[in-house]
């Protein structure tokens, strides 16, 4: 061939161009996703040129025997993959290990395992989501996905192409098209995780990068078959292709570069637009978009200025190593300064500077080297991977473990394999395990759960017991408990079924924005779905008893008015109802972990050494792991949920009581050891899982009592009717009616038949029925050894000695043969007492029943019951029975199971029951009737009102009369009156504040629903002239009473519609600045449309909207004087013209007023008691002005432009002006508070605005 013949050779640049292109567009997605949404599709790019290079490698191989096709194929590929990716994996475990927190560890491990085998396509579980949820990990090696992806359709590319070669021409390219039609119907029809993940899904994309390198290649050929020269032979044209496989060469010359060109920059240029596009485009369009066209920009071989510029190429170079090495670095960034922009852009260069630094100086060396030295380096760094990723269980399988044996009171080993003489180095490294692995530790993992639904996370173990199914439901909690009550339960449960939703509870959803401390929470928006899913799964598997093991978010937010109003609070309201649709499908009983302190959990990892260090004590150590937030909330309302909702079907767990150190007088979060009972996961370890023990209830043995005497009741009934029959006949009567109770008591559920009266009726009966065998052998006695001189009369007299006096019996009866029965009698049932094992409840009841019938029969004296000691025990058994009780309560919640001092606490007992026998029982038994009853009632009402003292005490306070006059039609909200002190101003502040607008006093009643699917209700007006709407947030329920006061008698019906909030006129599109409770902010844009629909449906001549005004105070897009181009104003304007129209005459608007800053309130009056400051000081303080000028101004120009005389602003500013301070002011002369804690109008403020709504009424 001549010189002037040989076509000019040029790489094919762009190639890597693209490359770069691809890289550019991921990391844009990874560390600006909010810029670059649609970034991630440069992964589709890699694919189509994976497959172009695939195809290229195997067509070059093609004429090789078939196992040479594949082992060049695949020495080829693992030889450019494998080096880096290896040690990628190494490093990154080293940075695990080093410089990330410890909650990262135990899941990246797992995910590097699957890097290592490529098979990090597969979907995460559950369990490996649930770090992410709460960000406290995050999975370094999610980016492998796509090289799992490319590595497992090298299985089977080659047999791909060995069937397509064997097709020519349009066969072959009908063959690529069936299988990328094939691919891609998967891909469109498949759930998201699989079309994402799936290899299946993704041979479409691989095959065009195939079908290019065809065409490309065909083209090449047909070219050179079009301009070859009669020198040339057919040879010349084949090492032409050949340069072209092996350099990815085509001659510039070869194509038309104009026609290319200009289509390829349009190609480009509509690629670029859609990454940089701010707005996430359908990603199936998006991806068949750009991998059809990423496929035209390889076969448009035409130089370019983008993707043929240097920093490109160089991109593409090192687009390998960057790709691996950016994700750790982002992940690292990502968990310990979150979303910073500068940071995160520090990280990218960071990135890229590591990515140059391991492209020039091991990509380059490795891809030189030889077969066998890539051979030996990829298994020296997949054996380092291998051991080092399983160091942990590797370093525990070779601890030696040391035997604890077994015994009845500990049927399994302990989760936290505690063993004697461990040191604080040992602490040390168990809790940094316990940490690391938090509640996913394999030793807190049970197996052979068994799924019971695809849809849901629902699982069952079947266990070897027979007599009850239970439930654990809650949230991560059950992951972390269910193994511990599984080992407790399951000798005696059939069935032990858990459910788990992260960080959600069964009995409410969050209302607020969640405090968890460092850790996300994001998946609280979740939660009210999930509340369903809760009860779902109780209904279907209806057990007998159920956990609901949770931390308590939700259930510790702070109040809507106080606690002594739980009944208007949301939270106890939601609690309340999902308990009531749990409830009925739990046979026996349900068991709440009760709230209980949270941890400082950054704190944790210090103990132990803070503790070899010895600068801090004990008490300090814990302290500074102390975090009360929010729990003594969560269990007030759980203290009443199960005392008015719930009563003996319910029982609280009470880990305060478990945790709880008498000498710290503190929660302790770690023993003696320094082994932490807590996670830095903020669950328990297996250390506070062994801790654990039940808190008691002080009452508890009064059941007996109770049941006692509710049989008092009928009891008399049963004895007159069985009066009625003689001989057999009496019996028959009381043995049926035994019968009956003790079927009822045996078919029962075990809480009815503990409990219930009716199920215990045959004890009592049994007793009866001694008596009358006891008495009637006396008689007969009596018949069989009468003398003559004996009357009648003296027979009746010796049964009734008899009955004051049982033991003159002994003398006139049979005494060996009772003697002998009594004593086997009384040896079995000691026996039964002193059996170290537990009988079958039933059996065992039955047989102390009846026996205890038949010794009372036995009249005959022994040496036991009739001991002196005995019969002393009888006498005092009462006063025992009730004191022994709260005293062994208080003793085993603060002393625990110590034998020595439980056994003092049982000599305390029993000398304080002497002392009330001897001094109180023996006196009250020898008064008078009238002497009893005045005692027993002085006692009862005592009790009575102790119990209920708080109460009784607010209902006592003296409410002064206010005379009504034609001015003054209502009494005042506020029950201010004359001559009212400092001290009145302080205790009523503090009362609006508690109770805050769901005061009794501001609540106006019979509001009849109108609409069951909307919170909208109707106030019966006394008049016929027109109709009003009162809508917007909880400043509805705040002022609804004073306007239907004020409307009333001419309206005909007053509306009500609140949405906690929310606005009529806007939702909120900035971070609402709210002091921290702003969850309801995301509901607001859903909530629009019913601020319509309210409206719609009413007609109303008038309507009054109420809000607090938070999104119309948003600051501007531009500013004040470019309200047309402002989104919350234009969407302001979009609303009123929805609602206008369906109002009939006028429309008032609550307009923005400054807001308070509600910690101050409190203060007010105690300030002004105190004198240091001035009036004008102390409203100064109170005054918050965020945000109200922006809404006013907008305000302002909507009623002008698009409202005109149909609307008008009710100005609060006017209302609560102060002339002489020139401010706005927050309370009177005398410190009472217009305003409440909780950013609304007291009833005093209320009181303040009264003229406004006055006026408003009669002009109406």
């Amino acid at each position: 061939m001549t010189a002037a013949s040989k076509p000019t050779k040029t790489k094919r640049n762009d190639l890597q161009g693209i490359r770069g292109f691809a890289i550019l567009s991921v990391l844009g997605f990874h560390f600006y996703p909010n810029l670059f949404p649609n970034g991630y599709l440069g992964v589709d790019q890699f694919f189509v040129l994976s497959g172009f290079l695939m195809c290229m490698l195997l067509t070059k191989s093609q004429k090789l025997p078939i196992f040479q096709i594949f082992s060049e194929f695949y020495i080829r590929r693992f030889k450019r993959i494998l080096p880096l990716y290896f040690l990628f994996i190494l490093c990154t475990m080293f940075a695990l290990y080093t410089v990330f927190p410890d909650t990262a560890i135990f899941q990246n491990q797992a995910s590097a395992g699957k890097a290592l085998l490529f098979v990090s396509n597969r979907p995460h579980t559950g369990d490996e989501d649930y770090f992410e949820k709460l960000s406290i990990a995050m999975d370094l090696f999610t980016h492998t996905w796509s090289l799992s992806v490319e590595i497992q359709f090298y299985i089977f590319v080659p047999l791909i192409f060995l069937i397509g070669v064997q097709l020519k021409g349009s066969m072959r390219y009908g063959y690529y098209t069936t299988l990328v039609t094939l691919s891609f119907m998967l891909h469109l029809f498949s759930s998201p995780i699989v079309f994402f993940n799936s290899v299946f899904a993704r041979v479409w994309q691989f095959l065009i990068g195939m079908m290019t390198y065809f065409i490309s290649r065909s083209r090449f050929v047909q070219h050179e078959k079009n301009i070859r020269r009669p020198e040339e032979s057919e040879k010349t044209t084949d090492e032409k292709v050949r340069l072209m496989e092996e350099n990815q060469d085509l001659t510039t010359e070869a194509v038309n570069k104009t026609a290319n060109l200009v289509t390829k920059c349009i190609i480009l240029a509509l690629m670029i637009s859609v990454v940089l596009l701010p707005k996430e485009l359908d990603s199936v369009s998006a991806r068949a978009f750009f991998t059809f066209f990423t496929g035209v920009l390889i076969v448009l071989s035409v130089e370019d200025v983008i993707l043929n510029s240097r920093v490109m190429i160089y991109l593409g170079d090192i687009s390998y190593s960057l790709y691996l090495i950016h994700w750790p670095v982002y992940a690292y960034v990502k968990l310990i300064y979150k979303s910073n922009f500068w940071i995160l852009t520090g990280a990218l260069l960071v990135s890229i500077l590591l990515a140059m630094i391991v492209y020039e100086f091991f990509e380059k060396w490795y891809l030189k080297q030889s077969n066998a030295v890539i051979t030996v380096l990829v298994l020296v760094l997949f054996l380092s991977n291998v051991f080092y990723i399983n160091k942990d269980t590797i370093q525990k399988s070779m601890e030696k473990k040391e035997e604890v044996s077994l015994t009845p009171e500990r049927k399994y080993p302990r989760l936290d394999e505690m063993r004697d003489n461990m040191t604080l180095d040992d602490a040390e490294k168990m809790n940094a395990y316990w940490n690391q692995h938090d509640h996913m530790g394999p030793e807190l993992q049970e197996p052979h759960s068994v799924r019971r639904h695809p849809d849901h996370k629902w699982f069952d173990f079947q266990e070897n017991g027979t007599e009850f199914k239970i439930l654990l439901t809650g949230s991560s909690y059950v992951k972390n408990h269910h193994k511990l009550i599984i080992q407790e339960c399951k000798h005696r449960a059939t069935i032990i079924s858990i459910d788990e939703v992260t960080g959600c509870e069964p009995l409410a959803a969050p209302h607020r924005k969640i405090d968890n401390g460092k850790f996300d929470a994001s998946w609280a928006a979740g939660c009210p779905a999930q509340l369903i899913e809760f009860v779902e799964f109780v209904k279907t598997t209806q057990p007998d008893y159920a956990f609901l093991l949770t931390r308590w978010f939700a259930v510790g937010e702070p109040y809507d008015t106080n606690e002594n109003d739980l009944e208007h609070d949301s939270i106890y309201i939601e609690m309340k109802s999902q308990l009531k649709k749990i409830l009925p499908n739990i046979k026996r009983k349900l068991f709440i972990l009760d709230s209980f302190p949270r941890t400082n959990v950054d704190n944790i990892k210090n103990i132990a050494r803070e503790m070899k260090e010895g600068k801090k004590t004990m008490e300090e150590i814990n302290k500074s792991l102390y975090n009360p937030t929010s729990f003594e909330r969560g269990r007030r309302r759980h203290a009443e949920l199960v005392k008015k909702e719930c009563g003996s079907k319910c029982e609280l767990i009470d880990y305060v009581d478990a945790f709880w150190n008498k000498t710290m007088n503190a929660f302790q979060y770690f023993d003696n050891q320094g082994f932490s009972y807590f996670t830095s996961g903020s669950h328990l370890s297996a250390h506070g899982l062994e801790h654990l023990s039940i808190a008691m209830d002080l009452f508890t043995h009064t059941w007996s009592l109770s049941v006692e005497i509710q049989f008092y009741i009928f009891v008399p009934l049963i004895f007159l009717i069985g009066v009625q029959f003689k001989g057999s006949s009496r019996y028959g009567y009381y043995a049926m009616i035994v019968t009956l109770s003790f079927m009822f008591y045996l078919f029962s559920s075990p809480t009815v038949s503990f409990n219930s009266v009716f199920a215990r009726v045959w004890q009592f009966l049994i007793g009866m029925m001694t008596y009358f065998i006891s008495r009637s052998r006396f008689v007969q006695h009596e018949k069989s050894i009468r003398r003559p001189e004996e009357s009648e009369e003296n027979q009746e007299d010796n049964v009734r000695l008899m009955e004051e006096n049982p033991e003159i019996t002994a003398e006139k009866v049979d005494k060996t043969a009772n003697l002998v029965t009594k004593c086997i009698i009384l040896a079995l049932m000691i026996s039964v007492v002193l059996l170290p094992k537990e009988l079958d409840p039933v059996s065992a009841r039955a047989f102390f029943t009846f026996f205890t019938g038949v010794l009372i029969v036995l009249s005959v004296e022994d040496v036991i019951l009739n001991s002196r000691v005995m019969i002393y025990l009888g006498d005092i058994s009462y006063s025992l029975y009730l004191i022994h009780w709260p005293v062994y309560a208080y003793v085993r919640l603060i002393y625990k199971s110590n034998f020595w001092i439980l056994t003092g606490a049982l000599l305390v007992s029993i000398l304080l029951a002497v002392i009330v026998y001897e001094f109180f029982e023996k006196w009250y038994l020898k008064q008078s009737n009238a002497v009893l009853t005045v005692l027993i009632l002085v006692l009862f009402l005592s009790n009575a009102f102790y119990i209920n003292k708080d109460t009784i005490q607010k209902s006592m306070e003296k409410k002064e009369e206010i005379p009504l006059t034609p001015e003054r039609k209502y009494p005042r909200l506020d029950e201010m009156r004359d001559n009212m002190t400092l001290d009145d101003a302080e205790r009523m502040n503090a009362n609006w504040n508690q109770r805050d607008h769901m005061a009794p006093e501001l609540q106006e009643p019979n509001c009849v629903k109108r609409n069951a699917a909307y919170d909208w209700c109707e106030f019966e007006g006394n008049g016929t002239e027109f109709k009003i709407l009162l809508t917007g947030s909880s400043y509805v329920i705040n002022h609804h009473k004073l306007i239907i006061q004020e409307c009333r008698d001419r309206a005909i019906s007053i509306s009500k519609h609140s949405e906690i909030g929310c606005e009529p006129l806007a939702s909120p599109h900035k971070s609402v600045e709210n002091g921290g409770f702003t969850a309801w902010a995301n509901y607001c844009p859903g909530i629009l449309a019913k601020f319509v629909d309210s409206v719609k449906e009413t007609q109303p001549d008038y309507v009054f909207f109420l809000t607090r005004w938070f999104a119309v105070g948003e600051p501007y897009d531009t500013n004040e004087n470019d309200l047309e181009h402002d989104t919350v104003y234009l969407e302001m304007k979009s609303q009123l013209r929805k609602i206008l129209p369906n109002i009939k005459r006028k429309l008032f608007i609550l307009d923005s007023f400054p807001r308070t800053n509600v910690d101050n309130i409190k203060n007010i009056a105690r300030e002004m008691k105190e004198g240091k400051k001035t009036m004008e000081e102390i409203n100064k303080y109170l005054y918050n002005p965020t945000s109200f000028e922006r809404g006013r101004r907008r305000h302002a120009e909507l009623v002008k432009k698009e409202c005109g005389s149909k609307c008008e602003l009710i100005d609060y500013v006017d209302a609560f002006w102060n002339k002489t301070m020139h401010a706005f002011q927050y309370f009177d002369n005398q410190g009472f508070s217009y305003f409440t804690s909780g950013g609304h109008l007291s009833a005093h403020g209320l009181e303040h605005v009264r003229p406004i709504y006055k006026k408003i009424c009669a002009s109406l």
